[in-house]
């Protein structure tokens, strides 16, 4: 039914070679089938089933080519599919362990349906727009668990936050009542809650309703909307929360303006929607990114509330406190990285390490096309999984304490091939 992660799973097709009943599609390239079953099992599947084991020779999916050819001659594929089986069973101990996600994306398709509905832009795309708000927190190797059901069960675990320390909720448009009196209770317990443009626009019956709960609760009034249809832009200035991304502006910050050094950028481009955010709450709300075409009004904004009592369940000895991040844009996801390592390290998700400049780093990946996730075995020791799904090698920084969490020696920072 729905996504959580501690409960494993099987891929009953994956795919390996070409597929097609009449034209046939893209060939998977040497490793990246590997890459991609590899990725599956990382990712909490204890089962997989390639599609196929051999090729047909009649009938409708003769050219559905699997693990062998027809004739039974060992081939590339089925070495690679050597290759997945053997890494399944070096690793077996720790990707049997189970997966205990902290961050958790409400997708519904009730929701998806209204947009589906009624577009309102001609960018939106429902896949691409949960995407946007994935993967900021993806790129830090945190598990991520993907609900999809409006269960008591569901509703429960992020309520109570015995689970979840944050929740990620894109383009909520049609948003249940039981579903935001939950995310209402996450908030006050301590949660961390992740907004996006349209939020609690409509009833379950499709009404629109007179003023959205959770830009209340996010501390912010929606002042004016604009579609921004295919081909479309509305520029946006950081006040210190922004982070690069390909898709900016080319506008730099000066040498000491507020939030930023000389070679990062201050300006983007966002996309598909836009909610005209007017901040409600100055005491406890800020503005993360701003409209350069309407001064005084937010893009992006974050409100932090007071830090809640620690019988809330929160596996932190110290409560955090609790805050809603209105994204009122379609935001780059590089854009949001910097808020996402906030959160994720005020929760203890993940770890900051000082380095010797004195600076601070986390281990996380800078490139969307490298993934690095984050396991633990049975014993508690720490893991890390990469993958680079390019073409070309790619580097990643890893800054290791001289002592892992486990107890045993950890490696100094270093480039890892």
């Amino acid at each position: 039914e729905d996504g959580r992660g501690r409960r494993h799973f099987t891929i009953a097709e994956q795919l390996i070679g070409a597929q097609g009943h009449n034209e046939i599609g893209y060939l998977p390239r040497p490793d990246e089938a590997v890459s991609w079953a590899r990725q599956g099992l990382i990712h909490g599947a204890t089962g997989l089933m390639f599609f196929r084991w051999r090729t047909a020779d009649k009938g409708q999916e003769v050219f559905c080519y699997g693990v062998q050819d027809c004739d039974n001659v060992p081939r590339r594929r089925f070495h690679e599919a050597k290759k997945v089986m053997a890494f399944g069973r070096r690793h077996a101990p720790i990707l049997s362990a189970p997966v205990e996600a902290r961050v958790a994306l409400v997708y519904t398709y009730d929701n998806v349906f209204a947009w589906q509905a009624q577009t309102q832009s001609s960018a939106f795309n429902a896949e691409a727009e949960t995407a946007r708000l994935y993967e900021p927190f993806w790129r830090f190797g945190v598990p991520i668990d993907v609900l999809n059901g409006m269960s008591d069960e569901i509703l429960a675990s992020i309520r109570s936050r015995a689970q979840y320390d944050v929740v990620v909720v894109p383009f909520p448009m049609v948003l249940p009542d039981a579903l935001f009196e939950a995310l209402e209770a996450h908030v006050k317990a301590g949660g961390s809650l992740y907004v996006g443009y349209r939020a609690d626009l409509r009833t379950e019956d499709m009404k629109i309703r007179p003023y959205s709960r959770l830009a209340k609760l996010a501390g912010v009034h929606i002042e004016e909307i604009e579609s921004l249809n295919s081909g479309s832009a509305a520029v946006v200035e950081d006040n210190g929360g922004g982070g690069d991304s390909r898709d900016m502006v080319p506008r730099r910050r000066k040498r000491g303006q507020k939030g930023r050094s000389m070679d990062q950028p201050s300006e983007y481009q966002a996309r598909v929607w836009r909610d005209i955010l007017a901040i409600a709450d100055p005491e406890s709300t800020e503005a993360l990114y701003r409209y350069r075409d309407f001064d005084g009004f937010a893009a992006v904004t974050r409100r932090r509330f007071e830090p809640a009592a620690a019988a809330n369940g929160s596996r932190t000895t110290k409560a955090a406190a609790g805050e809603v991040v209105y994204i009122g844009c379609g935001m780059p996801p590089e854009a949001l990285l910097p808020a996402a390592r906030e959160t994720l390290v005020r929760h203890g998700v993940i770890e900051e390490h000082e380095l010797g400049d004195g600076g601070r780093a986390v281990v996380m990946s800078h490139s969307p096309t490298v993934e690095v996730m984050r396991r633990y075995d049975r014993a508690g020791r720490p893991w890390l999984f990469v993958t680079n799904f390019a073409e070309a090698p790619a580097a990643l920084e890893v800054p290791c304490p001289r002592r892992s969490p486990a107890g045993g020696r950890g490696r100094r920072a270093g480039r890892r091939e």
